[in-house]
């Protein structure tokens, strides 16, 4: 287990980089170019390590439902918002903000997809993210 709260924290690192690496990017090139060349070297990548490890290729995810295939499409969306927001905002309030957007998400899922109500102290991590977001924001 403790394997995966060290993978948790690299991905964490290295979304943290790729942000700061995809805004300078959409700095010289703009949010929407800079966002189809991320996402064309994120599938060449992927596509490469798709063939090199595992036999069946290309072999499609039958069964799964159509909305689940428009992950990629919010994922492109996502980094031409952070190339545009971060040189503006930074990196630091930009990550908060994000990180607060993904659990007011997160807990909308749970409410209306499985009627589970947001706990006390959920809702007390979403009230320290807030702050956290104001902090960062700091005298901008």
């Amino acid at each position: 287990m403790s394997w995966l709260v060290c993978l948790a924290l690299l991905n964490g690192v290295l979304i943290g980089a790729s942000r700061a690496i995809n805004a300078r990017l959409g700095m010289s090139l703009g949010a929407f170019r800079s966002s189809f060349w991320n996402h064309l070297g994120g599938f060449l990548l992927l596509a490469a390590l798709l063939f090199a490890l595992f036999d069946q290729g290309w072999r499609t995810a039958s069964g799964a439902p159509l909305f689940a295939y428009f992950g990629g499409a919010l994922g492109a969306l996502f980094v031409a918002m952070n190339n545009r927001v971060i040189p503006r905002i930074g990196n630091v309030a930009s990550l908060v903000l994000v990180i607060g957007g993904q659990m007011i998400a997160g807990l909308a899922i749970d409410y209306f997809g499985g009627d589970l109500l947001p706990t006390p102290w959920q809702l007390a991590g979403l009230v320290l993210i807030a702050g956290g977001a104001s902090l960062a924001r700091g005298r901008r």
